[in-house]
């Protein structure tokens, strides 16, 4: 849009902020314009219509390419394991997904206090873990709900997290977008947590590691979302890779906290769940025990992406779980 080239040219006077990111985008503008009337849809729309009204956005956007290439990349990840007709419904489901995220995030910010019914199973498992005396890490695994309803499942248990993130957290990548838009999406989801460390202009990397070293020896509890922010550490992942950043990983063993993978998903019956598992474990011997946590993160995702395609994040390139072009199918 001209509109946006025209305010990008004046960047240089918001400072550094914008040297690599940009002050504004097309998208940008189109989502604040459309923000209204999302929110009056969000807001005032019963709950039982949540679902068809997300299956009606899908549908009217366009599917364009990448939607068959989506279905190309699910088939090179996941092969003979799932059916050609499965991931082809998968990859219709995946922006209905999408469009009910939104649709939820949004209307976590109604003055009610509304949140969306999320069942939280494997409670005993954090349980266990805190039963060391040294925290517990929960490693939020690449699926479309972890950005709100594994927050809300864990808050709606009483269970009090300090979760890890950016500064830039959110869709939107320019100072604008990141501003306004991701900042609306960052109070949904601030609401279900005990605190947001976030690393940027005023946390450094070793400064969020140092308060969440100081959380874990309190045996207290934190979150951190799997992704490349960092040293990646590459394992296989079915037909493709875990590109993950190490943090996580050295988080745990530098402090002796158990490492626990979580999954929220949305069920085949329409419900949410986020499901703690018992914690990583690696043999204590192991000559590369990072990479050796990353591999085991790995296998308990397999079955899950199997299960959940139609919610899983993988790309060709830049997601944390992508496949390679020339791949040949499983």
């Amino acid at each position: 849009m001209r509109m946006a080239a025209r305010l990008n040219k004046r960047h240089d006077k918001f400072g550094p902020e914008t040297d690599k990111r940009g002050f504004v985008t097309a998208d940008d503008i189109r989502a604040l314009v459309q923000l209204p009337l999302s929110l009056a849809i969000a807001w005032l729309a019963p709950d039982a219509s949540l679902q068809r009204l997300a299956q009606l956005s899908a549908k009217r956007a366009r599917p364009g390419t990448r939607a068959s290439e989506r279905q190309v990349i699910l088939d090179l990840l996941l092969g003979k394991r799932v059916a050609p007709a499965t991931l082809a419904e998968a990859t219709r489901k995946k922006a209905v997904h999408k469009s009910l995220l939104q649709l939820h995030l949004l209307r976590c910010l109604r003055p009610d206090g509304w949140q969306p019914r999320c069942e939280l199973v494997g409670r005993a498992a954090l349980d266990a873990a805190l039963g060391r005396g040294h925290g517990a890490i929960l490693w939020l695994a690449p699926f479309v709900y972890f950005p709100l309803h594994t927050k809300v499942a864990v808050a709606r248990a009483g269970v009090s997290v300090s979760h890890l993130s950016r500064f830039w957290h959110g869709r939107y990548t320019s100072v604008v977008g990141n501003r306004l838009l991701n900042a609306l999406m960052r109070r949904a989801e601030d609401r279900f947590l005990a605190e947001r460390i976030a690393i940027g202009p005023r946390l450094t990397t070793i400064a969020a590691t140092r308060l969440l070293a100081r959380k874990l020896h309190e045996n207290k509890i934190v979150s951190i979302t799997a992704n490349r922010a960092g040293s990646e550490v590459r394992v296989p992942l079915l037909g493709g890779e875990l590109v993950l950043a190490n943090g996580a990983a050295k988080l745990a063993l530098a402090n002796g906290a158990p490492l626990l993978p979580v999954f929220g998903v949305q069920t085949a019956e329409g419900s949410f769940q986020t499901i703690i598992e018992a914690p990583l474990e690696v043999d204590p011997d192991d000559g590369n025990p990072v990479y050796a946590l990353h591999r085991a993160f790995a296998r308990r995702i397999e079955p899950y992406a199997v299960q959940y395609p139609d919610q899983l994040l993988v790309s060709y390139d830049s997601s944390v779980i992508v496949v390679r072009r020339d791949n040949t199918r499983a």
